[in-house]
C-alpha cells in the first residue's frame, strides 16, 4: 500500500493476509558501494508481527549476495533500526529488504544508507547497540575514571568496567535489550572481589535487571575486538545471579553477516562465579563480543571479562591425539537409510540418541525397533534422547524423571545395552537434570553447547558443533583440523540427513565428504561413550 502514513510524512506498507513460504517487502533502487567500506543502513518501522532486515549486493561476476541482518521483534509504534555492515569483495551496489515473511503488516518509512568508517587492518567495530529500556540509569554521584586503561593482553577495552567518561556507562560497552520485557540497565554496580581494573583501586560492575518478561533477552556487552578464524581464545568473566543466564558468541564476518553460538549455560549464583571457556571463530569471522545474558525476570551482575589469545597447539588437558565422534539426534529413516551405509562402508562408527516414543509408536519418519537395533547390530552405540523430545527444564520434577529414566528403560526393553549416554533435547539442561541423568547411570551426556571437549569439559555438558543446511563441508573440515591440531574432542551433531532442505538437516553428499576428509586425515573417529571412558 502506497502511501501510507509515515513516521514523517508518506510511508509505505506492506499486507500479508494468508502465507505459505516466501516473503513480501519494498525495495529502493541499488546503490553503488566500495568493497571493504563499512556502511550504516537505517529506517523507521512499525508492525504487528516480526519482521527481517536481509542486504543485496550485486557482485562483478553479476551475481547476488544475500546477507541477514537481523530479526526486528513486532512494534506497535514507530522504532528506529540501524546497523553498520562491510560491503564485500566484488560488490558493486546494495540495496536492502526489510521484509515480512507470515501474516501481519509492516509499514517503513525513512530508510538511510551513510558511509562508515573504513576498516583498518586490525579493526575493532564499534557496535551501535539497537534501541533499548527506556529508562536511563542515574548517574553515580561519586567521580568516575576517565582515560585509557593501561593495555594488556587481554583484547577487551576496560575489560573491568571501571573507566566512564559520562559516569552512566562505562566505556567500550553498551547495553541492549530485545523481545517484550521490562530491563534496566544498573552501572556502576558492585564489581566482583576478583576486581582487576588497571590503574584504579576500584571495584565496579554492571548489573541487568528483568522486571517483566515476555521474550527476548538483555545483555551489557563490550565492543567487538579483531579475531582470526580458527585461533583459540580463552574468554572468562565473573557473575552473580538470581536466574540461569546464558553465555553467547557474536561473531560478525568479513560480509557483515552475523552470526551466534551459545558458549555456556549457567546456574543462578548468589556469590560471584567464574565462567572461563575456549573459543575458536569459524571461517569468515573477523570480529567477536560475547553477550552474558538473561531471558527471563531477575537480576544479572557481571565483572572482570577477559579474552585472551591461546597458542594453538596441545594444551595441558588435551588428549593424545584428536578424536571426532560422529552424533545423529533424534532417530530420523534417514539415519538408517542414508547414514549407515557410508559410515559402514567407511569403518567408521557413529551414535545414534533416539527418542523412544516415536521408535516404539513405528512413527514413518523415525526408526522403528527393527532398525534400531539393526544399528547396534553394527557396532554404532545406542543410546537416549527422552521419550517425546520435550524442554526438560520446562516441566514437572516428575514428567523429567519418567522422560529421562523412561527412555533409558525403554530401550533396555526392546535389547539395546548398554544405554549409558544421554543428549539433552534442544540442549535444555541445569542442575536438577544433571542430577537425574547421573542418578539414571548415565555416564555422560551431550549438550548443543557449541565448542570443543578437552579432558577437563564437564561430563554431563559435552560441547558440540552443529552440521547444519548452512553449514559448509569446508567449515566442518576446519573444525576437524582444529581438533587434530589441538588434540581435542570434536562432537559433530546431525539430524536429518536427507535432501529435505529443513534447517538443521544435511546432505549425505555433506556427511559423505566429511567422512572422507576423516579417514584421510586419519582422524580417530570414536563414539561419545568411548570419549568419555578416556576422561578423569
Amino acid at each position: 500500500t502506497y502511501p501510507t502514513a509515515g513516521e514523517t510524512g508518506n510511508g509505505a506498507s506492506i499486507q500479508i493476509t494468508s502465507y505459505t513460504d516466501g516473503d513480501a517487502k519494498w525495495y529502493f533502487d541499488d546503490v553503488a558501494v566500495t568493497p571493504g567500506q563499512q556502511y550504516i543502513f537505517s529506517d523507521s518501522y512499525k508492525s504487528n508481527t516480526d519482521s527481517n532486515i536481509t542486504v543485496r549486493f550485486l557482485l562483478t561476476s553479476g551475481a547476488y549476495s544475500y546477507v541477514g541482518l537481523d530479526n526486528l521483534s513486532a512494534a506497535p509504534t514507530w522504532q528506529s533500526y540501524s546497523k553498520t555492515f562491510t560491503a564485500p569483495a566484488n560488490a558493486i551496489s546494495f540495496t536492502a529488504f526489510h521484509l515480512l515473511n507470515k501474516v501481519g503488516v509492516l509499514s517503513i518509512d525513512n530508510a538511510s544508507l551513510t558511509s562508515g568508517i573504513t576498516p583498518t587492518p586490525t579493526p575493532t567495530p564499534n557496535v551501535t547497540p539497537t534501541p533499548s529500556s527506556t529508562t536511563t540509569p542515574t548517574p553515580s554521584s561519586t567521580p568516575m575514571p576517565t582515560g585509557t586503561p593501561i593495555p594488556t593482553d587481554n583484547l577487551i577495552i576496560n575489560p573491568s568496567l571501571e573507566v566512564s567518561s559520562n559516569g552512566i556507562t562505562p566505556d567500550n560497552w553498551h547495553f541492549n535489550n530485545w523481545g517484550t520485557n521490562n530491563a534496566q540497565p544498573v552501572y556502576p554496580a558492585a564489581g566482583s572481589e576478583n576486581d582487576q581494573g588497571v590503574g584504579f583501586d576500584l571495584s565496579r560492575g554492571a548489573e541487568v535487571v528483568v522486571t517483566s518478561y515476555n521474550s527476548g533477552d538483555a545483555k551489557w556487552y563490550f565492543d567487538d575486538v579483531a579475531v582470526t578464524p580458527g585461533q583459540q581464545y580463552q574468554f572468562s568473566d565473573y557473575y552473580k545471579s538470581t536466574v540461569q543466564s546464558l553465555v553467547v558468541a557474536r561473531y560478525t564476518s568479513n560480509t557483515g553477516a552475523v552470526t551466534y553460538t551459545q558458549i555456556g549455560t549457567l546456574e543462578p549464583n548468589s556469590n560471584w562465579q567464574k565462567f572461563s571457556t575456549t573459543i575458536i571463530p569459524p571461517a569468515g569471522v573477523i570480529s567477536a563480543t560475547v553477550f552474558h545474558l538473561i531471558s527471563s525476570i531477575g537480576t544479572l551482575d557481571v565483572d572482570d571479562y577477559s579474552m585472551i589469545i591461546l597458542p594453538n597447539g596441545p594444551g595441558p588437558d588435551s588428549f593424545d591425539q584428536g578424536y571426532v565422534s560422529l552424533t545423529f539426534d533424534d532417530g530420523w529413516t534417514s539415519h538408517y537409510d542414508n547414514v549407515l551405509p557410508i559410515l559402514n562402508a567407511a569403518g567408521l562408527r557413529g551414535g545414534f540418541y533416539i527418542v523412544t516414543n516415536e521408535m516404539l509408536n513405528s512413527s514413518p519418519v523415525y526408526m522403528n525397533t527393527g532398525q534400531v537395533l539393526a544399528l547396534q547390530s553394527a557396532g554404532h552405540e545406542v543410546s537416549s534422547h527422552t521419550q517425546t523430545h520435550p524442554f526438560l527444564t520446562h516441566i514437572s520434577q516428575q514428567a523429567m524423571t519418567s522422560e529421562i529414566v523412561g527412555s533409558r528403560d525403554d530401550l533396555l526393553v526392546v535389547g539395546v545395552a548398554p544405554v549409558n549416554v544421554f543428549v539433552y533435547p534442544y540442549g535444555d539442561f541445569n542442575s536438577s537434570v544433571v542430577q537425574v541423568v547421573q542418578d539414571a547411570n548415565f555416564i555422560g551426556a551431550r549438550s548443543t553447547q557449541f565448542g570443543f571437549n578437552t579432558k577437563s569439559t564437564y561430563k554431563y555438558s559435552l560441547k558440540t558443533q552443529s552440521v547444519e543446511a548452512i553449514t559448509t563441508l569446508e567449515q566442518v573440515k576446519l573444525w576437524i583440523d582444529i581438533a587434530k591440531e589441538n588434540k581435542v574432542w570434536l562432537t559433530l551433531m546431525f539430524h536429518q540427513v536427507d535432501h529435505g532442505g529443513a534447517a538443521y538437516s544435511t546432505t549425505p553428499e555433506i556427511l559423505q565428504g566429511i567422512v572422507d576428509y576423516l579417514n584421510q586425515q586419519s582422524v580417530s573417529v570414536i563414539t561419545l561413550r568411548q570419549g568419555l571412558n578416556m576422561m578423569p
